[in-house]
């Protein structure tokens, strides 16, 4: 795709995906579809990780990073219902270069963000400036504007990503959080694309604490770019979604 946007992707995985095929899931297939897109580095965990076996999805992720050195970046991923192996896990892989950032997906591990399993997290999160990326979805009790609000009034120090935030069902609560904590950002990915939510999120918050993600390969990125590509907004805005504040991020990472 021809254009002249520097786009990072914030929220991508990688891998086959237990409840349904999912095409060209392997980084290879994930490279070449951000080729035709004009996506110059994407941010993964595997589905692996977030569904069945963190430490194996961690490994994918390292093979993928490995494989394409600056193409991606890769998010540790824990799971708190193995608590003794959270602070293993973290100190284990930001030990690598592979990783830089965490990716918690409460939802799926039935587990509530601010619940004292993930302690851990914020902790590592805290002390080495690195941004966490949850899942977060509208009334969901592990994962849903009210424990991560309970989660931030706990940690407001913590640089969250709330994935998901614009879905027309959890954007208002998401943007009053935005407003209530400076140090979270919110992600522009859902599998639909309701016409004017970008420029619905612009005019709410501003696009500096706005960024962009797909959730690819688990839906394709072709519509998470055009939204935005077309969206009615300026092409500094757009320029700071796509790319620009995701960057600031992970330059702000301490090493």
């Amino acid at each position: 795709m021809d254009h002249h946007f520097d786009i990072i992707d914030a929220h991508m995985h990688l891998g086959p995906y237990a409840q349904f095929h999912i095409p060209h899931n392997d980084a290879a297939g994930i490279i070449r579809e951000m080729d035709r897109l004009g996506i110059r580095q994407g941010w993964i965990s595997a589905h692996a990780g977030i569904t069945a076996d963190a430490e194996r999805g961690n490994e994918e992720v390292a093979e993928a990073v490995r494989a394409y050195p600056g193409r991606f970046v890769g998010y540790v991923v824990v799971d708190p219902q193995y608590p003794n192996e959270v602070e293993r896990e973290l100190a284990r892989r930001f030990s690598q270069p592979e990783f830089a950032m965490i990716k918690l997906h409460p939802g799926l591990a039935k587990y509530p963000i601010d619940g004292p399993n993930y302690e851990p997290v914020w902790e590592v999160a805290r002390a080495r400036n690195r941004p966490v990326l949850t899942h977060a979805w509208t009334d969901c009790p592990f994962c849903g504007p009210a424990p991560v609000r309970r989660l931030l009034n706990k940690h407001p120090d913590v640089r969250l990503i709330f994935g998901h935030a614009l879905f027309p069902e959890i954007f208002d609560e998401a943007a009053e959080l935005a407003r209530d904590f400076e140090n979270l950002i919110l992600d522009v990915t859902t599998s639909n694309h309701c016409y004017g939510m970008i420029e619905h999120a612009v005019e709410t918050l501003g696009a500096d604490r706005i960024v962009y993600g797909s959730d690819m390969p688990f839906i394709s990125a072709a519509g998470a770019v055009g939204k935005l590509l077309y969206a009615q907004i300026t092409d500094e805005d757009k320029a700071k979604i796509f790319g620009g504040n995701a960057r600031r991020l992970f330059e702000e990472i301490k090493p």
